[in-house]
This record gives C-alpha cells, structure tokens and sequence, in this order.
C-alpha cells in the first residue's frame, strides 16, 4: 500500500471513530468492531486511534475497555492504560489514592495479587523509577516480591485451568 493511500485510509478512519466517540466514552471491542466493519484493518483502526488520541480506561478490573477522546472527563474511579488498577476482588487500602497522587518519579505499571512474605499485605506493584531496575513489591512493606514463587503459582493455576477445560 502506498503511503497516500495508506494515510487517506488512516484519515477516514479516524473521521469514522471521531463520529463514533463524539457521543461520549464507547466499548473499545464494540467501536474496533465498527471500523473494521466498515473495511478497516487493524493496523489501520491503531494508526487512526494514535492520530486522534484515543484514550482508553477501564471502570473496574476485570472490566471492558472503553475508548474516549482526549479532553473529555474520565468517569471517576476510572483506570486508564497508563495507571495500575487495583485488584478489584480486594478492597484498597486508604491510603492508596494518596500513594498515587504523591508518587512523582515512580512510575507504577502493574498490581497482582500475591501474599508479602514480609508484612503479609494481599498485593504486589510492578514500579520503576529512575536509578532503579523495573520491581515487582510490596507498597506497604516494600519487600520485594518472591518471584519464585509467583511463577510457580502462576504455573499451577495455568495446570489447574487445563485441566478444567479437559485439555
């Protein structure tokens, strides 16, 4: 494909998912399913969400994806892509709000579930920051996580789910 073509192509999707998400915050699978409906690829839907500044936020984890337009409010207790969700089977601690208001260099990536060997807190964070490598630990004791034993967890639930499905 050339790169006009592939650029008109990005444009009239992008005037497509503009119309679709002028209403207000839209399904990600339900507004992807849209445009590739319509004759789009995939490449092409991506291309178009990156030109516009599609934001994409979940309410909830698990949740649906939704896409928004910048500029428009988030709803709130809305996660987007960039920020880490709490498990939502465990309440949040009080303090985790202000954790993540004051949190300045620390980039936050990622929370699990997996007990601290050290305080016993339910949840783990994937962090990084400048001058130290990407971690997984504890935002209450700062332990660092037992990746060890987090993988071998994550093999027998993976072990466990084969076996329900009868593979």
């Amino acid at each position: 494909m050339k790169a006009t073509s592939r650029q008109s192509a990005v444009q009239s999707a992008a005037e497509r998912l503009r119309k679709l998400l002028s209403g207000g915050p839209v399904p990600a699978t339900e507004a992807e399913g849209e445009l590739l409906r319509a004759g789009h690829s995939r490449a092409t839907v991506r291309r178009a969400r990156q030109q516009l500044g599609v934001i994409p936020y979940r309410l909830s984890i698990p949740g649906a994806w939704l896409w928004r337009l910048p500029g428009e409010e988030q709803p709130q207790g809305a996660q987007d892509a960039a920020s880490p969700c709490w498990p939502a089977d465990i309440p949040p601690p009080a303090w985790w709000g202000k954790f993540c208001a004051i949190r300045g260099n620390i980039r936050l990536l990622a929370t699990r579930q997996q007990q601290c060997s050290g305080c016993n807190f339910p949840v783990m964070v994937e962090w990084e920051a400048p001058g130290y490598p990407r971690q997984w630990s504890c935002p209450r004791c700062g332990k660092a996580a037992d990746a060890e034993t987090y993988a071998h967890k994550l093999a027998d639930r993976y072990t466990q789910a084969r076996w329900n499905v009868g593979c």
